[in-house]
């Protein structure tokens, strides 16, 4: 299951960067995007909802997009993206403000539509007798822990989860990282997703420079080592933030 795992987004990343490598963008146009990006780096705000989505009984509405959107104005619209995403992160080379942004909407599509959500079978093998399930489980606990301790709202009514904060994408709220434990797979019960976070970890970071901050032990990599593992264990690399039906 473990090797499946990082295997499956390696050839996800490859196929994304073969795409990218045969797209180009004129000089002009790139410095314009650049500095737009630029120009929303602190303008957190609501974003707007745009076209009705029907899942059997369930009406939801699928996020238009706006600069105000976090996934838009960072482009992650793809696996290539993502991965570059989670790399940044791990180098603290990205906002705090934006990885708590993109964690409440990851987490909170996973409680909200988890009919939503790719299918998976448990083992490596083709055994049709493997009952095909949602990967990770959505449980009572795991509600209760996402909806009552991690999923909150700013000043400016975009939901976060204060995870971490600047400078450097340091240490956040004391309670919410002991939260955010308690949702990544058990190393006993669920060895292989648990040593699957890990695997993905190393590819990302390095291995060599994954075993010097592990020895190190600071409080800034473990908590941004937490959230990348979360971001990873729900899907987020692979999938992105399954807000609307998953083709």
């Amino acid at each position: 299951m473990k090797l499946c795992f990082v295997g499956t987004i390696l050839a996800m990343l490859v196929a994304s960067t073969v795409s990218f490598a045969f797209t180009t963008v004129p000089r002009s146009s790139a410095v314009t995007t650049q500095r737009n990006s630029r120009s929303h780096d602190n303008n957190h705000h609501p974003v707007s909802w745009g076209k009705e989505t029907k899942v059997g009984n369930v009406l939801l509405f699928a996020q238009s997009p706006t600069p105000s959107c976090v996934l838009q104005r960072l482009d992650l619209s793809d696996t290539f993206s993502r991965w570059r995403f989670m790399q940044k992160l791990l180098d603290a080379e990205v906002e705090a403000a934006d990885v708590n942004e993109i964690l409440f909407r990851v987490l909170n599509a996973f409680v909200d539509n988890p009919e939503l959500r790719p299918k998976r079978r448990p083992n490596d093998d083709d055994d049709d007798d493997d009952e095909a399930s949602v990967s990770p489980p959505l449980t009572a606990e795991v509600r209760a822990t996402i909806e009552d301790t991690l999923l909150r709202h700013n000043e400016h009514g975009v939901g976060v989860v204060w995870a971490l904060q600047d400078p450097e994408c340091a240490p956040g709220r004391e309670n919410v990282l002991e939260a955010l434990e308690t949702l990544l797979p058990d190393p006993v019960e669920d060895e292989n997703a648990y040593k699957g976070t890990w695997d993905l970890v190393i590819e990302l970071h390095g291995r060599e420079s994954t075993r010097i901050r592990e020895q190190e032990g600071s409080l800034e990599w473990k908590a941004r080592c937490l959230v990348g593992r979360i971001l990873i264990y729900y899907d987020f690399v692979t999938d992105g933030v399954i807000e609307v039906p998953f083709s």
